[in-house]
């Protein structure tokens, strides 16, 4: 996706750490008697950067990993170095100029929250829903971990790339980054909620295209077309409602100020996992922001956020500096370039499932 001419899971940043008030900018208490967690705290799939911050906190330790335009990755981990929190913050550009640190990806033991946020720049309606939802936001920010950064000894390069600057083209840029858990099988069958959709069967077809770019690896790069290990199958409709862990993997229309996700968001992914493995996904599109299946002016692409969010559900992360993806963190109005994965997206593909 193009980046917008401001920036969010998702700089130069405006708000240094620390000074997000004392509930976001406070660190934990250290506890003497633990200085030393017994193993040490790594992210799922490894680290993104080779330069780290650590730091032992009570009952565990945790990494700052630092990343493009001052976003971080920040994980923290128990004394056996499994993790118990782990937040990606990458910086969205507002009027005027401003650019805040936000949360892009929330990851707990059992739980992942991937949102994507809008263009509070060029999309007025969304731009007032953004700023109700700022302070917090802000409020949820976990601080970077304070010091220089060094070489880490526990960083080895992985099937993971980041890269810290973005390629000429999507099919030049090989970012991806991968989330915990992956699908038993490398399957999983989804429903809709019709009726959030006005019951709309060409909105039904955006979102069957857009599990279908990653099941047929839909793409304008040459030599990269194939197709994955892994299929989605749609089963038709249902009356329940994303969000809610439930058994069943679920698309749906609706309100999400209520939600985990917050009201800064106009899509929203949610991912149970039992230890690796993914257990269930549902996704969220926001009432509050206006969609099309035209890529039409003013309005959001079903197809090529829900390939976003899709992406999300099958394990990949949100990126940062790399515009031209469908990974990017940031949808904005009436573009449809996420509707053919880039490089980057194929070989994040190709990492978690082969």
């Amino acid at each position: 996706m193009r980046r917008p001419l401001t920036s969010a899971f998702l700089l130069a940043c405006l708000v240094a750490p620390g000074a997000l008030g004392p509930a976001a900018g406070a660190s934990p208490a250290v506890d003497p008697a633990a200085r030393t967690a017994a193993r040490p705290c790594l992210p799922a799939h490894g680290l993104l950067v080779a330069l780290t911050i650590r730091r032992n906190i009570e009952n565990g330790s945790e990494v700052t990993e630092p990343l493009a335009d001052g976003g971080y990755r920040i994980t923290r981990c128990d004394t056996q170095g499994r993790t118990t929190l782990g937040m990606t913050v990458l910086p969205i550009r507002d009027t005027g100029g401003r650019r805040d640190l936000l949360p892009a990806v929330i990851v707990r033991r059992k739980s992942i929250v991937a949102p994507t946020y809008g263009d509070p720049v060029g999309d007025v309606r969304y731009r007032a829903v953004f700023h109700r939802a700022l302070r917090k936001l802000l409020a949820s920010v976990l601080p970077r971990t304070l010091g220089p950064a060094s070489r880490d000894p526990h960083f080895a390069v992985s099937r993971s790339v980041f890269a810290g600057a973005a390629a000429v083209s999507a099919c030049q840029d090989k970012t991806h980054a991968e989330s915990p858990g992956a699908w038993p099988d490398d399957r999983y069958a989804w429903r809709w909620n019709a009726k959030g959709f006005g019951e709309s069967t060409s909105t039904r077809t955006a979102l069957k295209k857009a599990h279908e770019e990653w099941d047929k690896t839909v793409t304008d790069c040459s030599g990269f077309k194939d197709t994955t290990h892994f299929t989605t199958t749609f089963d038709g409709s249902t009356t329940r409602n994303a969000g809610v862990q439930d058994g069943y993997n679920v698309v749906d229309k609706a309100n999400l100020s209520k939600s985990s996700c917050g009201s800064a968001a106009i899509a929203c992914t949610w991912i149970w996992r039992s230890g690796d493995t993914s257990v269930e996904t549902d996704t969220r599109f926001a009432k509050s922001v206006k969609w099309s299946n035209k890529g039409s002016a003013g309005t959001y692409d079903y197809q090529g956020v829900g390939a976003h969010e899709f992406g999300h559900s099958i394990g990949l992360s949100d990126l940062d500096d790399s515009g031209k993806l469908t990974m990017h963190f940031q949808a904005t109005l009436g573009y449809t370039g996420q509707r053919t994965l880039g490089r980057g997206d194929i070989l994040g593909a190709r990492a978690v499932y082969g």
